[in-house]
């Protein structure tokens, strides 16, 4: 018996919420990366990459890191993409948040659980 899989080409979008200093609370919105932006977010971790022996041993350098990633997907209300330098002044606790989310809806964790099944 064959199997068929079935996709949709529309990207995934789950709207986020926040509120500003002022007490506005504006509307932004967290994008499924298209495959070309994944595969270059993940060539720009190349850099990060401390190596031991020869050996990948974690990351080097982890400055910028999840707003490298959040500009790439994180739309405003006007649907431009937030600027690095912006996310950059998040608190960290909503970086993270909005970082675990879209490694999420780019498939990042599905990724790295393949991987660890093939080590």
């Amino acid at each position: 018996m064959e199997k068929t899989l079935e996709f949709t080409l529309v990207l995934k979008e789950i709207p986020v919420k926040m509120k500003g200093a002022d007490g506005k609370v504006r509307d932004y919105k967290l994008v499924e990366l298209d495959a070309e932006d994944r595969d270059k977010f993940l060539n720009s971790l190349g850099g990060r990459i401390k190596y031991v022996n020869g050996k990948p041993q974690g990351m080097s350098n982890y400055e910028g890191l999840q707003a490298s990633l959040l500009s790439r997907c994180l739309y405003n209300d006007e649907g431009n993409l937030v600027p690095q330098k912006e996310i950059q002044k998040f608190p960290a606790g909503v970086a993270s948040a909005l970082f675990k989310e879209a490694q999420k809806l780019s498939a990042f964790d599905e990724e790295a659980a393949d991987e660890a099944k093939n080590a």
